[in-house]
């Protein structure tokens, strides 16, 4: 139940609704790191909507703060 909310909030990230919108960086950020951790304790295999997630935890990291960009 837990993992079904956090794949609905990835798969809805990128809705015209303002509401469907991670709400700070910090829900990405974790919800990427849960959907993982649970990736790797369960199948061993990274799920599409974990592969979204953490692709888009990477476009959140600053140059400055030792990012490649």
């Amino acid at each position: 139940m837990v993992r079904t909310f956090f794949e609905n909030r990835v798969a809805h990230w990128d809705d015209p609704k303002k509401e469907a919108k991670p709400r700070w960086d910090a829900e990405v950020i974790s919800t990427a790191s849960a959907l993982a951790f649970n990736d790797a304790a369960t199948s061993g295999n990274l799920h599409p909507l974990t592969r979204q997630a953490l692709d888009r935890m990477w476009t959140l990291q600053e140059s400055e703060a030792g990012g490649s960009g």
